[in-house]
């Protein structure tokens, strides 16, 4: 006699443990990855090298709003492509194959969707296919529950969306703190001061992200500058 074995996988808990010990302000971190990952790729399209530190992001542009009712965020970076959307966003574990990605790939979408709030909605242009795709986190990794894309004519811009309603119980707190949303303008601020330096623009409701780069001392500034150094004992 032979009967199946349940191998399945309680997505509630898979997502709860992706997510429980992961800040609410990294999790928006790695939505912005995202974007910018989609910035790298477009440039990437134009032929200019994207590991190259004086790679140009002028014209690139990121934006988020929060509030206990509502988060936010859009670009108009590269857009996501159909089949992408359709294989690979939603999809817990997939593999990243782009060069030089910053972004939690295979992780960072879901997890921060899940972490942030109940539903959403999400709607891409890539300069081909425009796509819409309204979503209930439960029902993710649900066959009873599918979650569909709409796809239309492109409107011709480069763009993305992310709107998340229904916040779960610490996103609606910690986004009515004006000094939490304070320090995560500065986390903003100081995470990418190099793409930020380099014609980035993020905006964080009204207020655009200035670069924060770290201060370089005195003395190493002095060492960078001459091909020898002495220590304090002279040598």
């Amino acid at each position: 006699m032979q009967f199946p074995v349940d191998t399945s996988i309680n997505t509630e808990m898979t997502y709860n443990l992706f997510s429980r010990d992961v800040a609410l302000v990294d999790v928006i971190l790695d939505l912005v990855d995202n974007s910018i990952d989609a910035a790298r790729n477009g440039i990437g399209k134009t032929g200019q090298r994207i590991d190259d530190l004086d790679i140009c992001f002028n014209g690139f542009e990121i934006e988020l709003s929060l509030d206990p009712n509502l988060f936010f965020i859009k670009d108009n970076c590269s857009g996501i492509a159909g089949e992408r959307l359709q294989e690979d966003l939603f999809y817990l574990g997939s593999n990243n194959t782009q060069q030089h990605a910053i972004g939690a790939f295979g992780v960072g979408f879901p997890r921060a969707c899940w972490k942030i709030a109940k539903e959403g909605l999400l709607v891409t242009d890539d300069g081909k296919t425009r796509n819409r795709v309204k979503f209930n986190c439960q029902h993710f990794n649900d066959p009873e529950n599918p979650i569909n894309a709409e796809q239309s004519e492109t409107q011709g811009k480069l763009e993305l969306s992310l709107e998340l309603r229904h916040l779960k119980p610490e996103a609606r707190h910690l986004f009515g703190d004006k000094n939490w949303i304070a320090n995560l303008h500065n986390k903003i601020a100081f995470a990418y001061c190099i793409p930020l330096s380099k014609g980035l623009s993020i905006k964080v409701g009204q207020k655009k992200v200035e670069a924060n780069r770290p201060a370089i001392n005195k003395d190493v500034e002095e060492i960078y500058q001459t091909d020898t150094f002495k220590t304090t004992e002279g040598v």
